[in-house]
């Protein structure tokens, strides 16, 4: 992670730019002298971490309001670095590669710049593949089908890299790459919007709820899939094969096909690796029922009296404090301020897919940072806080 190590701290009174970074404002937590600065470059902005620590005061980025690339990050940094250079006791701040300067127009770190994009595409189809691996298997598909999107979810950063090292070297301009939970992805994504989902030996966790085909994940792929589309699951693992297909049953009117050993036309390295021990490989063909399933639309924003709630409640002694509902959950762990606006960080949403956020608070307004996604857990949280101020029983933590 970036970051300088500063003995002390001089910085010109804000708002003021340095190279091209606007720093906006300076946010102070009280209880831990933590503070935050609001830095903007061009359409970009996030914060900057101050920390105080036992050999100085560390800065680095913000992981919860991060950007790409990471050069901006560094730059931003580096602009401190020159304002303290008196004061640098060190910092890691190796200079920029060209990868670190440049955003990769096939990787979206945003959803909400996927989902801007699938609300006008020129694509015949758009396709999702969960977990890709090493690639191998949509890099080719979308090499023969050059008029169908694709979609490709990993969470594991160096098959992302590689993978976004090949997009380039073959400019292939129907692929789109994003590291999240697929769950997530799945309830952001318009109804009947998918030709085909491919999952393709997903880990066989113990734990069934993070397992990534489960009932809710069903639902979904109900609503999401066009009504000629198919879920195409492949596992090398029995019970999970077996586990899967139950579920699949569960809607009577659907059509499922299953093989066993059945030869497709690109193979992972992963399945190349079990084909040569032998070991057997299932596949299942879902095609569910039509089923029409109104996605509630989001609305996350506050009105001026809620805002003015808040904004006055937070005006006294803070504590972190966690409340836990029926299916969801809301953390809220700091507070930062000055005299124009309070920065509430949050965690809230699903048990299992928590989300971080920022809060903030105006006298007579109040937003969040970056928009929440419209999630089912994200929703009924927004509503809670638009009401906290007023009967909030809370504990804290």
């Amino acid at each position: 992670m970036p970051h300088i190590l500063l003995s002390s701290v001089r910085l010109p009174k804000m708002p003021f730019e340095q190279e091209s970074f606007q720093f906006l404002g300076q946010y102070f937590d009280e209880n831990t002298q933590d503070s935050l600065i609001l830095v903007q470059y061009q359409c970009k902005r996030f914060f900057l971490r101050m920390q105080q620590k036992k050999e100085g005061i560390l800065v680095k980025c913000d992981k919860q309001s991060r950007i790409s690339p990471v050069g901006i990050l560094k730059n931003a940094l580096m602009q401190i670095r020159n304002i303290n250079a008196d004061f640098c006791l060190r910092h890691n701040l190796s200079p920029n590669k060209p990868r670190q300067e440049e955003e990769n127009p096939y990787f979206y770190y945003s959803v909400q710049t996927l989902l801007q994009e699938l609300h006008d595409h020129h694509f015949e189809s758009v396709n999702l593949e969960i977990g890709f691996g090493s690639g191998r298997r949509i890099l080719q598909t979308a090499k023969q089908n050059p008029s169908s999107l694709w979609i490709g979810l990993e969470i594991h950063m160096p098959s992302i890299e590689q993978v976004l090292r090949q997009i380039t070297l073959s400019q292939l301009e129907n692929l789109r790459i994003l590291s999240i939970d697929a769950r997530l992805l799945l309830e952001v994504l318009p109804n009947q919007l998918l030709d085909e989902i491919v999952v393709h030996f997903p880990i066989p966790w113990k734990k069934l709820h993070r397992r990534v085909i489960n009932d809710v994940f069903v639902a979904e792929v109900k609503r999401v899939l066009k009504p000629s589309g198919i879920l195409n699951l492949r596992s090398d693992d029995e019970e999970y094969f077996r586990q899967s297909l139950d579920l699949f049953l569960q809607d009577s009117k659907s059509h499922i096909e299953i093989f066993k050993n059945r030869k497709i036309a690109v193979c992972s390295k992963y399945e190349e690796r079990w084909l040569r021990q032998n070991k057997n490989i299932f596949d299942i063909l879902y095609r569910p029922a039509l089923v029409k399933i109104a996605q509630e639309k989001a609305d996350f924003s506050f009105t001026k009296e809620e805002a003015q709630g808040l904004y006055k409640y937070f005006q006294g002694s803070f504590m972190p404090f966690k409340q836990c509902f029926e299916s969801a959950f809301l953390s809220i762990q700091q507070l930062f301020s000055n005299a124009e606006c309070k920065v509430i960080q949050l965690c809230f949403g699903s048990v299992t897919q928590p989300q971080s956020n920022y809060l903030l608070l105006f006298p007579d307004s109040a937003e969040y940072f970056n928009p929440p996604l419209n999630l089912a857990a994200n929703r009924r949280i927004h509503q809670i806080l638009k009401k906290y101020h007023q009967s909030f029983i809370h504990s804290t933590i």
